[in-house]
């Protein structure tokens, strides 16, 4: 049986795990993918469209880069979430820009 602190440590080596197994996937398949600063815990997955020859992109989870917002930053919701629509999804950079999705 877990411990409240072991548990929060094992979760916090699996997401780095899991973290780590997305950068090489992106360091592999898309050297130039770009990701979104300060977002590590919100980053998803990776989006794969070779039927349109895209790149292998970097894929985040909107809702949790908000949450982010208004917990690390202290933004209130209003504020996190006109701040990730013109910095965070607004800032295009090309074919290697990352994705933005929501979950619910």
């Amino acid at each position: 049986m877990f411990f409240a602190e072991e548990l929060c440590e094992y979760n916090s080596n699996m997401e780095k795990q899991f973290f780590n197994e997305i950068i090489e996937i992106l360091e592999e398949e898309n050297p130039d993918a770009q990701l979104a600063d300060g977002f590590n815990e919100a980053l998803i997955g990776v989006s794969r469209n070779h039927f349109h020859h895209e790149n292998t992109v970097a894929v985040y989870d909107a809702e949790q880069i908000i949450d982010i917002l208004v917990v690390r930053d202290g933004m209130t919701l209003s504020g996190a979430h006109e701040f990730f629509e013109f910095n965070v999804q607004g800032s295009y950079v090309g074919k290697n820009t990352p994705l933005f999705i929501w979950t619910s």
